[in-house]
């Protein structure tokens, strides 16, 4: 049987705030996904300045782990690429 635990702190906002995840142009808003009720969001600043957030964790060497995330835009239309 296998265990699951997270390791990401804070990794749905809930708390309504960004740390411990660091940031650079990014905040926490009430979340504009309708399927969402109270939550929260990380917002990147768009347009030609760059925004990233992130957050250190440890892993023990040769285990396996899943890495599972959402990504959106606020615009209509096709989103723009995510570079990592």
């Amino acid at each position: 049987m296998s265990l699951i635990q997270n390791l990401i702190e804070n990794g749905n906002f809930k708390q309504g705030r960004l740390s411990p995840w660091i940031g650079e142009n990014a905040e926490v808003i009430p979340s504009p996904c309708p399927s969402i009720v109270d939550g929260f969001s990380a917002k990147l600043k768009g347009g030609r300045e760059e925004a990233s957030i992130f957050q250190n964790f440890n892993v023990i060497t040769g285990e396996s782990y899943s890495l599972t995330l959402s990504l959106a835009t606020v615009r209509k239309g096709t989103s723009p690429p995510n570079s990592n």
